[in-house]
């Protein structure tokens, strides 16, 4: 009588991902736009925080907020289930205080979404 093997469904998932999209997120959390854009950095693209960034709003991806300056995520983003907004805190020295601002955090699935599309656009040579 043969036995037949089988895999654990975690050894043929990510697999299945690479196959399909051409990468697939190395850990399975949100990460923030500077880790995407190191991320992207060691497979080989040339980019950084910044250029991601601009590359984002340019793509109507993250929007300007209109007081303070922070990029953040279009509804269309939000709705993909590419991005999520995370609240950060922080000590405020100079009011002896604690602060809560909103940022962006890049889902598994936005983080091969983006590095997809931005090979298929040629950015990255």
């Amino acid at each position: 009588m043969k036995r037949k093997q089988t895999t654990p469904k975690d050894e043929t998932a990510p697999k299945a991902c690479a196959m399909c999209c051409g990468l697939c997120a190395q850990k399975q959390e949100n990460w923030t736009v500077a880790e995407l854009a190191e991320s992207m950095r060691v497979r080989g693209l040339n980019i950084g925080r910044n250029r991601l960034h601009a590359w984002l709003r340019s793509h109507g991806y993250t929007d300007r907020a209109q007081r303070k300056g922070q990029n953040l995520p279009t509804r269309k983003a939000l709705d993909r289930g590419w991005m999520v907004i995370a609240c950060v805190e922080g000590w405020n020295r100079a009011r002896d205080q604690k602060v809560r601002w909103p940022s962006i955090r890049v889902t598994p699935l936005g983080q091969a979404y983006f590095t997809g599309l931005f090979v298929l656009e040629g950015k990255g040579q």
